[in-house]
């Protein structure tokens, strides 16, 4: 599977809402992980092994829709 193969369909967010449809702080969290994870990849997307550029960019793209579906979950789709 390459980067460009990588999409979040509506199945896998509505599993993730099932899973956690009664616990916020667990979204929360899992927003907060994902904030995590596009500041790293930001950061080290130039070290030798890491995604190049234009991966690192498109998996951030993708990361940061999650994010914001997640958000529509909390009530919080206004927010960075």
């Amino acid at each position: 599977m390459t980067i460009e193969n990588v999409c979040v369909s509506k199945a896998m967010l509505d599993k993730i809402r099932y899973w956690q449809e009664d616990e916020n702080i667990g979204l929360l969290e899992d927003i907060k992980t994902i904030d995590d994870a596009i500041t790293f990849i930001a950061c080290e997307h130039d070290d030798p092994g890491m995604l190049s550029e234009k991966e690192s960019l498109s998996l951030i793209a993708a990361l940061s829709f999650v994010k914001k579906r997640l958000r529509t979950f909390t009530g919080k789709e206004n927010q960075q």
